[in-house]
């Protein structure tokens, strides 16, 4: 639906009823940061709006990132003083003083960058889809008749694959990667990640309004009703 707009001496043009925009900044919902699979099962079925990461992953915790990050410095460090040159009082302590203003700069950017992360923030009531931290793409508004949700084996290893979940159109194909789901469990515990993410998947075609396109990930045998 658009609106013509008109004035006087003017050439007539259109406007869009929807404007596309982005969110630059994370927005207020109803749950914590998700980093699995079996936080998604549990969040999808009570919220109104979900925010989905770009990868479905637990992120690697401050004191691994300082404990790598400073092994590096302290190496770097380490193999400059064993030049005779650093070895003189004056520029020993310059060395050390560099190495820990090398390791905190390290520190910090990596937890930035690990904050900064890009999602898709998916609100059910209103049926549209937003990007956070996407500058390069623009809010999708579901058309129940023309959207799909597929899900399929994007990556990994055999034993450990990662799986995309896709939004999809009748007639342009791909859409939008939602996420990136790596499956990190072996055994019995990837068949039951594997079994909560082909029910995740339906629910969030339910929520949407949508239907699943695709191949399930569990043989319909062995699948269960989504929650």
């Amino acid at each position: 639906m658009r609106w013509r707009l008109s004035g006087f001496g003017a050439r007539s043009f259109t406007l869009p009823l929807y404007m596309p925009y982005q969110l630059s900044r994370s927005p207020k919902v109803d749950h914590r940061p998700l980093h699995s699979v079996a936080e998604l099962a549990l969040t999808l079925p009570r919220v109104q709006r979900v925010l989905l990461p770009a990868e479905l992953s637990k992120p690697a915790g401050p004191w691994v990132t300082a404990a790598t990050t400073g092994l590096v410095a302290l190496i770097a460090g380490w193999q400059l003083l064993q030049i005779p040159e650093f070895q003189a009082t004056p520029a020993k302590w310059a060395v050390i003083g560099m190495t820990g203003l090398f390791a905190g700069a390290a520190i910090w950017w990596t937890d930035r960058q690990r904050l900064s992360k890009e999602y898709w923030l998916v609100d059910f009531a209103q049926g549209r889809i937003l990007p956070v931290g996407r500058s390069d793409r623009e809010s999708i508004v579901i058309d129940p008749n023309e959207h799909s949700l597929g899900c399929y084996v994007a990556g990994g290893s055999r034993s450990t694959p990662s799986y995309a979940l896709e939004l999809r159109h009748v007639r342009r194909g791909p859409v939008a990667q939602l996420s990136n789901v790596p499956l990190t469990g072996s055994g019995q515990r990837f068949e039951s990640e594997r079994e909560q993410l082909d029910l995740c998947v339906d629910l969030l075609a339910q929520r949407l309004r949508i239907r699943r396109s695709g191949e399930p990930l569990v043989k319909a045998g062995h699948r269960r009703p989504a929650f």
